[in-house]
């Protein structure tokens, strides 16, 4: 261990503040100029040991992008930016054991977007929704159901 104990501090030292994927805990080493070696060697170590669990920290990650009412595509394209994947079943999974609905996610933003400003119309409703990453087609029935219901 002593061939790699500053590189395994400093990652103990990090991941005691806030949660990191092995790609992104790869790149801050990286960036504080440890060897490959010890990279390699550390991470392999943090894995063994269950303090880098990639599973738990895909399912945590997409949680909170859920609860932020982001879309199922949107969470896999963030996601594959730190190079984790998952399937669209493991976000529906996570909705359903959150007690989430995606339709009712959709409309609960609409009716956040109208009630932030008094002249939106289903024109910024969609666009809005669109910066979540949902499509038209995930969309339309929702936006039809509240600008028809006002």
């Amino acid at each position: 261990m002593d061939h790699f104990k500053d590189c395994y501090l400093y990652s103990i030292k990090i991941l005691t503040k806030k949660d990191y994927s092995i790609f992104k805990l790869k790149k801050k080493l990286k960036s504080k100029d440890f060897s490959e070696e010890k990279i390699s060697t550390t991470i392999d170590y943090l894995v063994e040991k269950k303090f880098l669990r990639e599973n738990e920290y895909i399912r945590m990650r997409a949680e909170s992008l859920i609860k932020k009412s982001y879309s199922s595509t949107y969470i896999k394209q963030k996601l594959l930016h730190e190079e984790l994947y998952i399937e669209e079943h493991e976000i529906d999974e996570i909705k359903v054991a959150l007690g989430l609905d995606q339709q009712e996610i959709i409309k609960e933003l609409i009716h956040k977007k109208t009630m932030s400003t008094n002249n939106c119309n289903r024109d910024k409703a969609l666009r809005f929704l669109q910066s979540k990453g949902y499509s038209y087609e995930e969309v339309e029935s929702c936006i039809n159901d509240v600008f028809q219901s006002e």
